[in-house]
């Protein structure tokens, strides 16, 4: 590999790599991938909006609840293509060693085959990637099927102890690249605390479609 056209692709936000996740105690990370299973082009009429919710408590135990949406508008087009189901593989990626209080809920998605009654060799390079974890990172995986003009969304509630209030608090969202993602982020701060860059308890950060690597560093006041 050409490490000098990397090392320019890399600074320039166009290598597709992803960024270390920050340690557990200083803050939180979150992405979400998208696979079009199947279902022709209607991901061009797909609304996607991901919304994370979180609460740090006094004895420093961040809890979340994220919820991925996904709206298929109907299609005036004639064209097969775009009036398929929608079928969404989707794999949340989180910091490693985080508590899962509850699993992605499956909305209508199952594969097309029972591979593994079809007794399919399986792929070692992809197991891995497919694995719970990958990247150091956790990785929770689920199905959404809907049909034109539906809605449909999956959540999951984790937790991630031990966060530190001396020292900043770092949140990173990765979006997948050529996928336009809205996104809705809240924190609340512990009792007594408050975010010095909201100034208030709660810190809220909302965009239509967000950069491709989104970082937002917070810190806790009195």
């Amino acid at each position: 590999a050409d490490k000098t056209l990397q090392s320019y692709a890399r600074t320039q936000g166009l290598s597709g790599d992803i960024t270390a996740a920050p340690r557990a105690a200083l803050g939180e990370y979150l992405a979400v991938v998208n696979a079009n299973i199947a279902g022709g082009k209607t991901d061009v009429l797909i609304k996607q909006k991901v919304n994370l919710e979180s609460n740090i408590s006094l004895n420093g135990k961040l809890e979340n609840r994220l919820a991925v949406e996904r709206n298929f508008s109907a299609s005036n087009s004639d064209d097969p293509w775009y009036k398929k189901d929608n079928t969404d593989f989707i794999k949340v990626m989180v910091p490693p060693n985080i508590s899962l209080i509850s699993s992605p809920s499956k909305v209508e998605g199952t594969p097309a085959r029972d591979y593994k009654k079809l007794k399919y060799e399986i792929d070692p390079d992809l197991e891995a990637t497919d694995s719970s974890t990958a990247f150091d990172r956790q990785n929770f995986s689920t199905w959404m099927t809907i049909k034109p003009g539906e809605t449909g969304t999956i959540t999951m509630t984790y937790n991630n102890d031990g966060i530190d209030f001396t020292k900043p608090f770092t949140f990173i969202y990765e979006k997948q690249s050529g996928v336009d993602s809205a996104l809705a982020y809240s924190i609340s701060a512990p009792i007594g605390y408050k975010w010095k860059e909201s100034n208030s308890p709660v810190f809220k950060y909302s965009a239509e479609n967000t950069p491709a690597r989104l970082v937002l560093e917070l810190h806790l006041i009195k």
